[in-house]
């Protein structure tokens, strides 16, 4: 029987108390009525405690429920010993199995022929649910974590990041940038930028182009890269006007090279194309995204 104590003026000493009487049948038989009871007791818990606080309970319960188990020890070569403690009489038809020996504490759900879960005498450990208050690590190693009311789900596998949100959406992050989709819909966002300003005059132009090459820094290599260009000044010798402007790029992937040039050309006042004249200065940004 759980109770659960509220003090209105003291909201801390609030407490929850669990009885120590549990229906024997339950764990006196198979695995499978073990999980009967896991589920019977976590539906008494009440709601609103975090994780670590209901595996606390179920674990108070299981340790309290007034249930034995079976042992076997084996004699092995030099006096030492094998013990087994499991559910039923014979080892062999016992479900629940846990096996002390010299190289650890190993348990089994399906028979004294495992799988095995545990402990080695290495402190290697072997679980198949883990519960922890608080985990400190150096290194974490996994392929998935997922936030406790599944609205998240991060997957670790492969060259990216992928993070599942409840809304149906999709967050990648990878070497290429990242982006989000929803369905079909994919937007994309950059990581990388560059931006390179040039400077140019009337004799940097060759039939109306002026050619700029440049390398990007080495966080572009192997990256999907686009360019564009932005005037940013552009100014007509006297008694000219704007003919046309416009800039465009090539870009080598291989030595991160990118060629980029502008077009532009002015008229004398009455539009005249014969005889187009360069721009007197000629300022440019071209911008590199990854």
């Amino acid at each position: 029987v759980l109770q659960r104590s509220y003090h209105l003026d003291a909201p801390e000493q609030d407490t929850i108390t669990l009885g120590t009487t549990l229906p024997k049948g339950y764990v006196s038989q198979a695995a499978g009525e073990n999980t009967e009871l896991k589920n019977q007791i976590i539906n008494k818990i009440p709601e609103q405690i975090s994780v670590t606080q209901e595996q606390s309970l179920l674990f108070a319960a299981l340790a309290s429920a007034s249930v034995g188990c079976y042992v076997t020890i084996e004699q092995i070569s030099g006096g030492a010993t094998i013990t087994y403690y499991h559910d039923r009489p014979e080892l062999d038809q016992s479900q629940m199995v846990r096996r002390v020996t010299g190289n650890g504490v190993f348990i089994s759900a399906t028979g004294k022929d495992g799988p095995w879960y545990g402990v080695d005498k290495n402190a290697n450990a072997l679980f198949e649910t883990l519960t922890a208050r608080t985990v400190i690590a150096d290194k974490v190693k996994a392929g998935q974590i997922k936030s406790v009311d599944n609205s998240l789900t991060i997957d670790l596998g492969g060259s990216s990041l992928n993070m599942n949100l409840d809304d149906g959406s999709k967050v990648v992050i990878g070497k290429d940038g990242f982006y989000n989709m929803f369905g079909e819909s994919k937007n994309e966002y950059f990581h990388l930028i560059h931006a390179e300003r040039v400077v140019l005059g009337p004799d940097d132009f060759k039939d109306g182009t002026a050619t700029h090459l440049y390398t990007l820094p080495e966080e572009f290599s192997g990256k999907n890269v686009s360019v564009f260009g932005v005037i940013n000044e552009f100014t007509a010798v006297a008694g000219r006007a704007i003919s046309k402007i416009s800039t465009d790029y090539v870009y080598d992937s291989g030595t991160r090279k990118v060629r980029a040039w502008i077009s532009a050309n002015t008229v004398d006042s009455s539009f005249n194309p014969i005889d187009p004249v360069p721009p007197a200065i000629t300022t440019a940004t071209f911008i590199a995204l990854a």
